[in-house]
């Protein structure tokens, strides 16, 4: 895996001044920043009721997330764990 500063085409830049390596920066690792995002608010989503909703929200929060980072199995388990106990069995 290629280190941060190894990736930044320097050869652009006669030099780089500090907004440049900031915009740099955050175009590299802002992705990975809502990626953990998606994935710590996957693990709070609970079914509370309406199945639907916890479906469709759960969903929708899933597709922020990479295969490489949760692979379909971990979002099995996630979906049947946080749904309301008597629902499980039929997962």
């Amino acid at each position: 895996m290629e280190s941060y500063l190894n990736s930044i085409n320097l050869q652009n830049y006669s030099t780089i001044n500090w907004e440049e390596f900031v915009e740099a920066f955050l175009k590299r690792f802002r992705s990975i920043a809502n990626e953990e995002h998606a994935i710590s608010k996957l693990q709070k989503w609970k079914h509370n009721g309406n199945l639907e909703l916890y479906i469709r929200g759960f969903t929708n929060i899933q597709t922020l997330i990479p295969y490489s980072l949760m692979p379909e199995g971990m979002r099995v388990i996630l979906f049947t764990n946080n749904l309301l106990p008597h629902l499980q069995r039929y997962v």
